[in-house]
């Protein structure tokens, strides 16, 4: 019978059936032939990407399953038919740790930030790429650089105090975590480009930091239609003139005329001391170009600001919520500092219960719930060979939340981190896999900013608390169940009343 003779029904039947037979043959390929068929999970998860990357790029709810898989399945699970999650108590040296020229390096997932528009920076450069610009900027990140900077971050902790007053004395609620991004958005724009955002001064969202949260959503988004490009090519042109993707095109044409306009202020405007001020100082021929500083100035500013932001918050949630907690953390705070003068960068390094909570809000609500994933070169992670090219991710919070790893994962409890020698500490932690805890990656790609994320934290909160007492509003309490996960959390409000502290008002 010739083609030609066939009715078109037939010949639509034979072409969905040989499509059909095509797909069942990849299935039975990622099931029992492909190089990750040994590895365990749900069966539907190695046989299509679907589920993963719809839960994880749509919706912001895959790092809760995540944490179930592992419960199940172990500590190496695969969730889709190329794709490995691993927990971080396995992961972190083999797969993020120091190579020297012994082992491969886990390069970074190149798809990952294929989404981006965004220049060169520390985070998608390759290796030397990633030596030559760290070099550069570790000068910013000094602990030198960090209480040279001290007069300029006091500025807008002062006056985030002052409109947490005036709330206080109005007795008016307000959401913190709009104003946690307020303060470390305006600092953090202060010290990269030379001027805040205004959004503390103005008690009012930038549009540039409502594009900057705009942006999580926008790469994800991307993401999930750049991975099924075949399926959704025809969309591409129309979702990226879609607004939330403009929107992201806008933020980082914005970021380079800011960097550009600081750049041209020169090394130290005015005497003060910015990052810039290091970059320009310290650059020399081999290192970072102009557009390689916007690159650099955009992810300091989605991480310097987003991060610190998202641990305040929780962390005003958990005290909220725990009045032990709160309780022996304002009585070490009004107890050290006998004025608010006394407060600084360097003396809250030394207050241990305060570094305890934020070790546990960073634990139970880590700033980076998903770690940026890796590829495998064709190594071991815990023993067990991994083929080249499986993309390997960790997922922060699912690691922390497994009592494999933590004694009551799912509670605040901040004593877990105290010394032995301190009058709080509980010894039924000890046996919790700290190693595990790595709330700023590790190895050599690990976060730059770790010690002035750590010391401007430490130096707000200690400020709020000698200053106020915190009550979390009616129907807010579950401030932490409602949040999303698109590589970092998109928090929603949370509620709170100050009042003025006794301590604050006999000072």
């Amino acid at each position: 019978m010739a083609l030609a003779d066939l009715s078109p029904i037939l010949i639509v039947a034979i072409l969905a059936g040989i499509a059909l037979l095509y797909r069942i043959g990849i299935i039975i390929y990622r099931l029992f032939f492909h190089p990750l068929a040994k590895f365990p999970g749900p069966k539907l998860l190695a046989a299509s990407s679907f589920p993963h990357a719809y839960y994880n790029w749509t919706q912001g709810t895959w790092y809760r399953q995540v944490l179930d898989l592992h419960k199940i399945y172990g500590p190496i699970v695969r969730v889709a038919p190329d794709r490995l999650a691993v927990d971080g108590s396995v992961a972190w040296e083999d797969v993020f740790g120091h190579k020297g020229n012994t082992r491969p390096e886990f390069p970074r997932q190149p798809d990952f930030y294929r989404a981006g528009v965004e220049r060169e920076n520390l985070l998608t450069a390759d290796k030397p790429g990633h030596r030559r610009q760290r070099r550069l900027l570790s000068h910013a990140f000094s602990e030198a650089a960090l209480y040279d900077q001290q007069p300029l971050i006091t500025r807008w902790v002062d006056l985030l105090i002052q409109r947490f007053h005036e709330h206080a004395i109005a007795k008016r609620e307000f959401d913190a975590v709009q104003w946690y991004h307020f303060a470390a958005f305006d600092i953090i724009g202060d010290l990269t480009f030379g001027e805040s955002f205004g959004c503390l001064q103005n008690s009012d969202m930038h549009p540039f930091v409502s594009l900057s949260v705009d942006n999580l959503r926008a790469d994800a988004l991307m993401r999930f239609f750049l991975f099924y490009k075949r399926a959704f090519s025809p969309l591409i042109s129309l979702i990226s003139k879609s607004k939330i993707i403009q929107r992201r095109f806008q933020f980082m044409q914005q970021v380079e005329e800011k960097t550009r306009k600081r750049l041209d202020m020169g090394v130290q405007p005015d005497g003060r001391k910015d990052f810039m001020t290091y970059f320009l100082r310290h650059n020399d021929a081999k290192g970072m170009t102009s557009d390689e500083i916007a690159g650099n100035a955009n992810a300091l500013i989605l991480a310097g600001g987003g991060a610190i932001a998202t641990t305040l918050s929780a962390l005003t949630y958990y005290l909220a919520q725990s009045p032990q907690a709160r309780e022996r953390l304002t009585d070490e705070i009004r107890g050290t500092f006998k004025t608010e003068a006394d407060i600084s960068m360097r003396t809250t390094a030394t207050l241990p219960y305060l570094h305890a909570c934020l070790e546990e809000t960073m634990r139970v609500f880590p700033p980076a719930a998903e770690t940026p994933p890796r590829v495998s070169p064709g190594d071991f992670i815990n023993g067990q060979y991994i083929p080249q090219g499986a993309t390997i991710a960790v997922y922060q919070w699912a690691t922390y939340h497994n009592e494999a790893n933590f004694r009551e994962p799912d509670s605040f409890i901040p004593e877990r981190w105290l010394q032995e020698d301190h009058p709080f500490h509980d010894p039924s932690f000890q046996t919790d896999n700290k190693a595990s805890f790595k709330p700023f990656s590790h190895g050599p790609r690990n976060c730059i900013a770790k010690v002035l994320s750590y010391a401007e934290m430490r130096f707000i909160m200690a400020r709020i608390i000698w200053n106020f007492d915190i009550e979390l509003q009616p129907g807010w309490e579950r401030f932490i169940d409602r949040a999303l996960v698109f590589t970092v959390f998109i928090k929603q409000p949370l509620l709170v009343k100050l009042k003025p502290a006794k301590r604050a008002t006999n000072a």
